[in-house]
């Protein structure tokens, strides 16, 4: 019978990981869909305003085409009766055809057959000559009335030629000033609505930007400052080499569109992502460090039940040794129960260590002053750890020389900063080794200080010593890994501080400060003065 595989559990690390990479790439998906959206709105508004550029382009050409137009026919209407020898017939200004034209003409000419040219006015350029005779042999089916943008020497010039029957080689033909077209296109753009008035409430010199071009890139005319977005038109089938581009102004292209432009969201769009990022960073750097005090505290757990163990063999062996009566001498009986209180005093002092943490982590220790003799507290405690000490033929050396005097501190909390010390310089201390223990008592503060003769504490390890459950990498001694902590967070509570630092030749230097006042001072400030 096949057996079904059997799929693991995933850990809580790897299920959070995955949820947090989750939460990232849906951020940057919404992310992206946000921007994506953005540029079409942004992409749709540009079309629309591309359409009204584009009508605009073809509402200028249309109405310039129409005033040229009008302003060609009097040129060449004027041209013709002049070589027809009826100039007497010119109608007077304000009449609807054949009145003399406005536009400054520099040249009116004649081409019949093979006749040479009749010019009334400047000379003639090369140019001109060439372009009207191609025209004027040219026998396909030619417009009657034709018109040219001509580069001249000092500008451009308008060459307009008129073929008055189709059948006869015969043009007709005037140059005019350029300031026909660019008067035209001012006119043009100053007195036209290039939209409908439903859309713009502007005249069109304030709206739009307007270049009339050639076809190889030079400009005849240019009103405004283009923008970014422009329509195009052919100016008329006549003079297919000249464009209109017409563009909206920027700080005006807002009020053509309902709701105004859309505002790029990139900017909020990437906010957003780097604050996901940013957080979710923050989530797993706590998610690790969570896993790590986990892994520690498994460790505590690991190493109270260790340190529990051994004194509770010492002391049921001691103790069976002792209700079997089994001892040989007085002397063993007496060394049994010496072992049997020893070890109770250490099991004591770990459940103390334990509920000393206990009691700081849910802020249930108070700071209770008293006027304390340091010296004598420092020397119970040294006495009653001696034993301790021996185990791992230890010594310790007290220097009270500065320690005079009362100081108004919390015993219990002297007492176990102490303690705690001395645990851990003779546990990662060498065998063998003098632990110095000194004592100072100011006005302000009782400084304590414990010198072992270990390896030391490593820079790198200088804070994280003072963590909860942290104990060195591959160390293989015992311990809950609170002493320190707890050393650390007394200390603050006390208004003191705590710090380690090399000792001179070898070894580490713990030195413990605990905020203090005289006991003389404290008596002066509430005693009363006398009358």
């Amino acid at each position: 019978m096949a057996h079904m595989p059997v799929i693991g559990r995933w850990s809580p690390r790897l299920v959070v990981s995955v949820l947090l990479g989750l939460a990232v790439v849906t951020t940057a998906g919404l992310t992206w869909e946000t921007a994506r959206a953005a540029r079409s709105a942004r992409a749709t508004t540009d079309a629309v305003l591309g359409d009204y550029s584009t009508f605009a382009a073809w509402q200028f050409a249309r109405e310039s085409r129409a005033r040229l137009n009008t302003e060609v026919a009097e040129v060449l209407a004027h041209t013709r009766r002049l070589f027809d020898g009826h100039p007497d017939t010119l109608r007077k200004p304000g009449d609807d055809c054949g009145c003399a034209p406005r536009a400054a003409v520099l040249s009116r000419f004649e081409l019949r057959g093979g006749q040479a040219v009749r010019v009334i006015g400047e000379p003639l350029g090369a140019d001109v000559l060439l372009l009207a005779r191609a025209w004027r042999d040219d026998g396909g089916p030619s417009p009657m009335r034709h018109v040219e943008i001509a580069q001249a020497a000092d500008g451009w010039q308008v060459v307009v030629l008129l073929r008055p029957q189709p059948a006869v080689p015969r043009i007709i033909g005037a140059v005019v000033d350029a300031a026909l077209l660019t008067s035209t296109f001012t006119d043009v753009l100053a007195s036209t609505s290039l939209l409908p008035e439903s859309l713009v409430d502007a005249p069109s010199r304030d709206v739009f930007a307007v270049t009339v071009s050639h076809a190889d890139g030079r400009r005849l005319f240019e009103a405004g400052t283009p923008g970014p977005i422009a329509g195009s038109a052919a100016l008329f089938a006549g003079v297919s080499s000249l464009r209109v581009d017409a563009s909206i102004h920027p700080d005006r292209a807002a009020s053509l569109v309902i709701g105004g432009l859309p505002a790029s969201r990139w900017p909020v769009a990437l906010t957003l992502l780097l604050s996901s990022v940013v957080l979710v960073g923050l989530a797993w750097w706590q998610m690790r460090r969570e896993v790590a005090l986990a892994g520690r505290q498994a460790d505590f757990v690991t190493g109270v039940s260790h340190e529990l163990r051994t004194p509770l063999a010492q002391i049921r062996l001691y103790g069976e040794t002792l209700l079997l009566g089994r001892v040989r001498s007085a002397e063993e009986g007496r060394r049994a129960a010496e072992v049997i209180v020893q070890e109770a005093r250490r099991l004591g002092a770990l459940v103390d260590t334990v509920l000393m943490f206990s009691r700081l982590r849910h802020g249930r220790v108070i700071i209770d002053r008293d006027a304390v003799d340091a010296a004598r507290v420092t020397h119970d405690v040294v006495d009653a750890f001696r034993p301790f000490a021996a185990a791992r033929a230890a010594t310790v050396d007290v220097d009270l020389s500065a320690a005079t005097g009362e100081a108004w501190i919390d015993a219990n909390v002297f007492r176990q900063v102490l303690l705690n010390l001395l645990d851990n310089a003779v546990k990662y201390g060498p065998v063998g080794q003098t632990v110095r223990v000194v004592v100072e008592v100011s006005c302000a503060e009782v400084s304590l200080v414990v010198t072992d003769e270990g390896p030391g504490v490593p820079e790198a390890q200088t804070r994280r010593i003072w963590e909860p459950f942290w104990r060195a990498p591959g160390s293989s001694e015992g311990g809950s890994g609170l002493g320190l902590a707890i050393v650390r967070e007394l200390a603050t509570r006390h208004g003191g501080a705590a710090v380690v630092e090399p000792a001179p030749g070898q070894g580490a230097r713990f030195r413990v400060t605990l905020g203090a006042a005289a006991r003389v001072d404290v008596a002066a400030a509430v005693e009363p003065q006398p009358a």
